[in-house]
């Protein structure tokens, strides 16, 4: 997989955030699950945001707190790097800072969604981008757990895969995971302390630090990085 593959994936994934880092937990409708799981990930909260995702069994909880972390650490290095660089000049600069830009864009859609309830499974389909149509990845799937709407994590994360993965290649995998955050943030670090000033720059940073965590360089950079991300690939493809 491609390093800009999974900046896509991730970017689209931390799209979903939006600018109330304080906002209440509503799991009353698909809607405001929605709109809680967004909150936490951009108030960079990994807790908060597994709590609006369905999961089964040890792994599978696993697989889903790896992912929201690498989501969460792409967007902690997004408000970094849009905040100190200023406006990306590259390609991958724009999926980068996608993370922390989609706020007004991401109401505007919300306002448009259609919600789509059927006993206790829900859809939630945002409108397609201008000269697009509306396809799978604009539609999101929930489940309601007692009284509670999550997002359906069986099918945001392919979790039915998960299942059969041998232990020791998923122990792998999250490890792998883990330093892909670790890379996020210590590339956040990196502009933090003067290290990177440019977007070209970053960009070459943060490739060369996932390929040092997918076992194509050598160790990722510390920088006092903490985190862990998701059992590699996409999100929500």
């Amino acid at each position: 997989m491609s390093v800009r593959s999974f900046l896509l994936g991730v970017s689209a994934a931390a799209l979903l955030g939006v600018s109330v880092v304080h906002a209440a937990a509503d799991l009353k409708t698909p809607l405001g699950a929605l709109r809680t799981y967004a909150a936490a990930i951009h108030a960079q909260s990994v807790p908060h945001a597994m709590a609006c995702v369905s999961s089964t069994g040890k792994r599978e909880k696993a697989v889903v707190k790896s992912m929201l972390t690498v989501m969460v650490a792409n967007e902690h290095l997004s408000k970094i790097a849009v905040a100190k660089l200023g406006p990306p000049t590259t390609r991958g600069g724009k999926e980068l800072a996608s993370a922390s830009s989609g706020y007004k864009a991401m109401q505007a859609k919300l306002k448009k969604a259609k919600v789509s309830i059927k006993g206790t499974e829900a859809t939630i389909t945002m409108p397609a981008p201008k000269g697009t149509k509306a396809g799978e990845t604009g539609k999101l799937y929930f489940k309601k757990i007692g009284t509670d709407w999550k997002i359906d994590g069986e099918k945001l994360f392919h979790l039915a895969a998960v299942k059969k993965i041998p232990s020791k290649e998923l122990a792998t995998r999250l490890e792998m995971s883990d330093q892909m955050a670790e890379a996020f943030n210590a590339a956040a670090d990196d502009i933090q302390n003067g290290k990177v000033k440019t977007w070209k720059q970053l960009h070459n940073d943060v490739y060369k630090k996932m390929m040092a965590a997918m076992g194509m360089g050598g160790a990722p950079a510390k920088n006092g990085a903490t985190g862990g991300g998701p059992a590699g690939g996409g999100v929500g493809q």
